[in-house]
């Protein structure tokens, strides 16, 4: 187990973009509040440790008013967060998290997912405006955080015009080895009979361009539900195919990864970089040594 108690995997995207559902698909259970409308009210925390498989998985939910953690059930942890969002919240975002910590019989390493509210886009109506300055405001502040990892997310079948083009510039000048771009709901436009194979690939390079900066990308189908995510994959599989069969090069040139299980791998070993960094110089300072042994 590699503990990273500094660092934090913070999802940020735009209102209706997938992170609570692209959270879910990551965390491996349905425990993400997800809505129609408008869901995330504040910065949730939930952090990872893993633990025997034979226990099974295990919630604590942190209660926001005195900061005591609390055993709960999977049903009784939705129906805190969705009480505290509508109940305690409303329709106002505010800042201050709540913390989930989850015990986890399927993942390997600790760590820390932060999903963030929506960015609200601008609007006339008084409550939309406000949800809309305190969004940014927020996005805003965690970007300037320390030890972060930052999942940007953005939809595939969505115009690129509408994207909030002011936070993805700012998240252009983080570190791009911390910087994870994750195009959601790429099975909805692979399912499109109007759309060709050569409209995708048109669509992926200018994702590549124009929101990944050429840097590495991820095309993610995304469910409901966790056991509905293979099905889901499926839809987009044959595009996937002829895609990596016809312009195999140019996405490896480009770092373009396709499903969930992919962002996974790529996740885990930004998690164990620091076994790799320590592996790495033992390795060299045992190749300098060995001059002494003849």
């Amino acid at each position: 187990t590699i503990n990273n108690n500094e660092e934090e995997f913070v999802l940020i995207g735009d209102q209706s973009s997938g992170k609570s559902s692209l959270l879910c698909m990551l965390l491996g259970v349905n425990i993400a509040y997800t809505d129609n409308d408008f869901a995330t009210r504040c910065p949730v925390r939930y952090l990872l440790e893993p633990v025997d498989p034979k226990m099974g998985w295990k919630y604590e939910f942190e209660d926001p008013r005195t900061k005591i953690y609390s055993n709960v059930s999977l049903e009784e942890l939705i129906k805190r967060m969705i009480k505290h969002f509508k109940g305690t919240i409303g329709k106002q975002i505010v800042f201050e998290p709540i913390n989930i910590r989850i015990k986890s019989p399927i993942c390997t390493s600790s760590m820390t997912l932060v999903d963030l509210p929506g960015l609200v886009g601008i609007s006339d109506r008084t409550s939309k405006i406000d949800q809309h300055k305190t969004s940014y405001a927020l996005v805003k502040e965690y970007l300037n955080k320390p030890n972060i990892f930052i999942l940007f997310v953005h939809r595939f079948d969505v115009d690129i015009g509408s994207l909030n083009t002011q936070i993805l510039e700012e998240v252009k000048t983080r570190n791009k080895d911390n910087v994870i771009y994750c195009l959601t709901h790429f099975d909805r436009y692979c399912v499109d009979k109007d759309i060709t194979y050569d409209n995708i690939y048109q669509n992926i390079l200018q994702c590549s361009n124009e929101v990944a900066s050429n840097n590495t990308m991820f095309l993610l189908s995304l469910s409901k539900k966790v056991e509905d995510l293979k099905s889901k994959e499926l839809l987009a599989s044959e595009t996937i195919e002829y895609l990596k069969k016809t312009y195999s090069k140019q996405l490896e040139d480009r770092n373009i990864h396709f499903n969930v299980d992919s962002i996974k791998i790529y996740l885990r070993n930004k998690l164990h970089k620091h076994v790799l960094e320590v592996h790495s110089v033992l390795h060299d300072f045992l190749e300098s040594q060995t001059i002494h042994l003849f």
